[in-house]
């Protein structure tokens, strides 16, 4: 009643002179009694079992309500006692229906909440909202990828810890492989043709992105040994054997252009979900890695590369589509990327800022990045590490990432030849890039004290 509950009980409901077996009839029958608990001890199931005395009368009346309707809710059985098997003490026709447990003093303030969300209509874990399902399903052109199951079976094993993660995330890079090679493609002579093509290929490769990205992301977030780490860095090795020669149809310098692309977007996805989940240490071992890579086809001859290998010119997109379609854009390829940064988890500019970073590490890392979905900069204001590196704790990040001592490293990496070479590309020129802007690098100056080129617009 303390708790807002219009509570009928026979201790003050019931008057001398009325009815007993009236008074249960009404409890059952009456609509504005919303709710009957069934408060049951040893005893109480005992009698009802047996018919004996005014709760066997009772237990008669409800029981033949609850029969007649499977689905009621208006019953709420409530255990005060449990036998010595620790079983509910239930009369019988209560047996199968769920229960409120008062029989142990730990658990009855939960069952307390649990019973008046029940009145109230108000469960602690309410049904969600209807969505939309997975477009795929009514795509006629999606195709169903094996390696979704291998990556659910590890994600549910991430989760539950039931289960050998490093054998589960095996299978799937596996499997992924294998899916993976169905992407390839046997070049066109036809340009127009050939382009076509290819778009409608780097679409479908959009669910093998997302299987793969969904599967890292899950490791990244809950795996913190080492063994997951250097998986992943042997899983994106075995891809860049993808952009190797191809056996199948004719051939040219563009038939894994496909791949390039793919290969290039993953590996941005992979890095960006490392540093959205703080896993700075682990995005730095992306960029110090050594990849030992197969690089021709059909022969076996492995080279060792930087990450620069997974940053590849898509002729295709850049060069051919560009002119077949009139297009007259600065970069098909960074188009794309923004195009198809559809999740929720890594935006367009957590993309950006990967892309950013992998640029600025190649000056100390012996690696090549030309930083193409910077041109989209303008779109995202200040990228998150720059905009936290003023202080001790934000310029960490950036220190364990770059390979910089301090924050006048930054600037020395920023204002080397190489960055600036990029940052005078035509690109950048007709992209209008305010690098200042992005990196927050006025701030970072002041905040650290370092003497930055005034003349540097």
């Amino acid at each position: 009643m303390a708790d807002g509950v219009e509570v009928v009980l026979d201790q003050w409901s019931l008057k001398h002179g009325q009815d007993v077996n009236s008074f249960m009839e009404q409890m059952v029958l009456e609509p504005t009694i919303t709710r009957v608990l069934v408060i049951s001890d040893a005893k109480y199931a005992e009698k009802a079992n047996t018919r004996k005395g005014g709760v066997g009368t009772e237990s008669q009346i409800i029981s033949e309500e609850i029969y007649k309707r499977v689905d009621q809710e208006k019953f709420i059985p409530v255990v005060r006692e449990r036998d010595p098997d620790r079983n509910p003490c239930l009369p019988v026709f209560l047996k199968s229906r769920l229960y409120l447990d008062f029989s142990d003093a730990a658990v009855e303030a939960e069952s307390y909440d649990g019973l008046l969300r029940n009145i109230f209509d108000r469960p602690s874990r309410p049904k969600p909202p209807l969505g939309k399902p997975p477009a795929h399903l009514f795509d006629d052109s999606a195709i169903s990828i094996p390696a979704a199951q291998k990556a659910k079976r590890f994600q549910d094993i991430v989760v539950s810890g039931k289960g050998s993660l490093s054998a589960a995330f095996e299978d799937f890079t596996e499997e992924f492989l294998a899916n993976f090679a169905c992407l390839r493609l046997a070049y066109s002579h036809d340009q127009k043709e050939w382009c076509d093509t290819f778009l409608a290929n780097i679409a479908t490769g959009m669910q093998y992105r997302d299987i793969c990205v969904n599967a890292i992301r899950a490791g990244i977030g809950h795996i913190p040994d080492q063994w997951f780490i250097d998986a992943v860095l042997a899983f994106l090795e075995r891809l860049l054997a993808f952009r190797s020669r191809s056996a199948a149809g004719s051939y040219s310098e563009v038939s894994e252009d496909n791949y390039t692309f793919l290969i290039y977007e993953l590996f941005l996805y992979v890095f960006a979900s490392c540093v959205k989940s703080r896993r700075y240490a682990d995005a730095a071992q992306l960029l110090e890695h050594r990849y030992v890579a197969s690089v021709s086809f059909p022969t076996a001859d492995y080279r060792s590369c930087s990450y620069g290998e997974f940053g590849g010119h898509v002729k295709t997109l850049d060069d051919i589509c560009n002119s077949v379609r009139k297009l007259n854009r600065i970069s098909v390829t960074a188009d794309q990327i923004v195009e198809r940064a559809t999740r929720s988890d890594i935006t367009v500019a957590d993309i950006i800022q990967a892309d950013v970073l992998c640029a600025l590490a190649s000056v100390k890392r012996r690696a090549y990045w030309y930083p193409r979905i910077i041109i989209y900069g303008s779109r995202v204001g200040k990228l998150e590490l720059f905009a936290r590196a003023v202080n001790e704790r934000g310029l960490a990040a950036l220190k364990t990432i770059l390979a910089i001592n301090d924050a006048a490293e930054l600037f020395s990496i920023v204002n080397s030849k190489t960055i600036q070479r990029m940052y005078e590309s035509r690109a950048f020129f007709h992209a209008d890039v305010e690098l200042d802007r992005l990196l927050n690098l006025r701030e970072i100056a002041g905040a650290w004290g370092v003497k930055t080129d005034e003349g540097r617009d």
